[in-house]
């Protein structure tokens, strides 16, 4: 399992809109949105628990949780924004498969 702290160190230095593969385990169920949103990823026999995508970079929400946003390409028709949150659900893995050329660096704070 990977906390906040390292989810957030490990992407530090990666750029913005680098491929990054995640297995996060939601902590609550999914609403009409993302269950219509996953439709692409059930019909192709993929584990939904799995999500690939680019890096759109870290927040820290109000209540002082690191969230991690990536656009991922097994959600919805063309893709969808997915948030992970290690506070509240379980992230099992998260790998850089490939850097992003250098561009702005994305912040966490």
């Amino acid at each position: 399992m990977i906390n906040a702290t390292q989810m957030a160190e490990k992407m530090k230095d990666v750029p913005l809109d680098s491929i990054v593969f995640v297995a996060y385990e939601a902590g609550r169920p999914s609403g009409p949105q993302g269950i219509a949103e996953s439709a692409k990823a059930r019909q192709e026999g993929l584990n939904l628990t799995h999500y690939t995508g680019h890096f759109k970079g870290i927040r820290v929400t109000k209540s002082g949780h690191h969230v991690m946003t990536l656009w991922v390409q097994e959600r919805g028709e063309a893709g969808a924004y997915r948030a992970f949150n290690p506070a509240l659900g379980t992230l099992r893995t998260l790998e850089v498969l490939q850097l992003a050329p250098q561009q702005a660096q994305q912040a966490t704070g």
